[in-house]
């Protein structure tokens, strides 16, 4: 298993989420062969630990954690233009380019050279080992990295929280990925975003196959959710 990781230095003192670098390589993605360039992702789901630090550091208002704990469980109830203010604030505090993953650096990360259903193939019945989903959450999140982690060191891909992803997605008929690029020139407001990796109260009976590495699913840029949080990318590293 690799396992490159670092984390950076914030200018308030202490450190950024830790970060592993994926290497560059090549997956199939929507039938087409994509090449992807090396960037690094965050190792685990933004935790509240870190997203109150922003709040303490900026002003902003803290999430709700439904009462299930702060600490190091997952972030939640966090829209895209929260999660978005965190990457800007993080990129301000370590001079380093952080953004959210694009849905196909999130996916490639996901699969970590899997080609099967999850990043450990086919076999549901491991799902356990990797995943807290309807069969083990008992309706809640759980802290980040108690789960094993992909080929790529990266934990939680699978189940926990839904994830934000850059990608605008466009309702006309399917679902229309955008680049970071380009998406960076619309006004977000009433766009449908990219979200992935399933949540807490997913299951693997359910026909949409949502905890599944290939799993497309949306929301709107201003909801807040229970089972959505984030993870963040950086690029260059």
């Amino acid at each position: 298993m690799q396992d490159i990781s670092f984390k950076n230095e914030l200018k308030i003192g202490g450190v950024g989420p830790e970060m592993v670098k994926i290497p560059s390589g090549a997956f199939r993605y929507l039938n087409n062969e994509i090449n992807v360039n090396n960037f690094a992702l965050g190792k685990y789901p933004v935790t509240f630990e870190e997203y109150d630090r922003f709040c303490d550091a900026t002003g902003s208002k803290k999430p709700s954690d439904e009462g299930w704990g702060r600490g190091n469980r997952p972030v939640i109830n966090v829209n895209l233009y929260n999660a978005r203010a965190y990457c800007e604030w993080l990129s301000e505090q370590t001079g380093n380019n952080y953004e959210l993953p694009t849905e196909i650096q999130w996916e490639y990360a996901c699969r970590a050279g899997s080609t099967g259903k999850y990043c450990f193939g086919d076999d549901v019945n491991q799902l356990v080992n990797y995943a807290w989903y309807d069969k083990n959450s008992e309706g809640k999140t759980h802290p980040v990295g108690e789960k094993l982690p992909n080929a790529f060191g990266v934990y939680d891909m699978h189940g926990n929280v839904w994830e934000w992803i850059a990608d605008i997605y466009l309702s006309s008929g399917e679902y229309e990925p955008l680049s970071i690029e380009k998406s960076n020139e619309h006004d977000y407001i009433n766009h449908i975003h990219g979200i992935r990796g399933g949540g807490y109260d997913d299951s693997v009976d359910n026909k949409y196959h949502r905890l599944s590495s290939d799993n497309r699913n949306s929301m709107d840029a201003t909801v807040v959710d229970m089972q959505c949080g984030f993870r963040v990318s950086m690029f260059p590293i």
